[in-house]
């Protein structure tokens, strides 16, 4: 089935003069020249069946259906990019994992093993992206998410990494001012008590 995606060069054009807001910027960034543009945005619309700029004038505007559009087509053109190069970086026989983590546990955990991982996987590249709320992994293009249990990885294979305690601080005098009786609440939601993520006092990391 052939697939209804409008051309590269139409995006590109699309997508340039959506960051610019102007045909005639695109057209000197593409080495084109405007009416190229105006042409190439001309023949998305009719292929869309949708108005994406305002014209007025020599100038013009994105209209709301634009803006959105132009996030997602900026959006799509920048990972086209991105795992391109990391495919022209490669090896023949290499391969790369894409890996959506919390950023201290990848800066305080995760980076210190890689140097490991790549004596025994010399072939394979590890990108890591921060993610700090959990998400739909199926068709984010990550490969895996190492995060907190949550109902987001529902479906997904999970492997329990470590356990992660979590604990109130606060200034002595603020202690002082509440008083005995509030501190021993606290203790006693705390003390031998293991939670769930959310409204939990200690949470499980796992990879997903």
């Amino acid at each position: 089935m052939r697939r209804k995606i409008p051309s590269n060069s139409a995006l590109m054009a699309f997508e340039s003069a959506a960051r610019h807001g102007s045909f005639a910027r695109a057209a000197d960034e593409l080495a084109l020249t405007e009416g190229a543009i105006s042409r190439q945005i001309a023949r998305l619309e009719a292929f869309l069946d949708v108005i994406l700029f305002e014209r007025i004038g020599n100038r013009v505007r994105l209209l709301p259906n634009g803006e959105r559009y132009a996030a997602q087509v900026r959006e799509t053109l920048d990972r086209l990019e991105r795992d391109s190069q990391v495919l022209m970086g490669q090896p023949s026989d290499g391969a790369s994992l894409d890996i959506a983590t919390i950023p201290t546990f990848a800066t305080r955990w995760l980076i210190p093993r890689l140097g490991r991982f790549q004596e025994l996987h010399p072939n394979v590249t590890v990108h890591l992206a921060e993610r700090m709320e959990p998400f739909v992994l199926a068709g984010s293009g990550f490969d895996a998410a190492i995060h907190f249990d949550h109902p987001a990885w529902t479906g997904m294979r999970t492997h329990h990494l470590l356990n992660e305690v979590l604990v109130p601080v606060c200034h002595p005098t603020l202690l002082d001012r509440m008083g005995r009786r509030h501190w021993m609440i606290c203790r006693a939601c705390i003390d031998g008590k293991t939670r769930t993520p959310g409204n939990d006092m200690h949470g499980k990391p796992g990879s997903h």
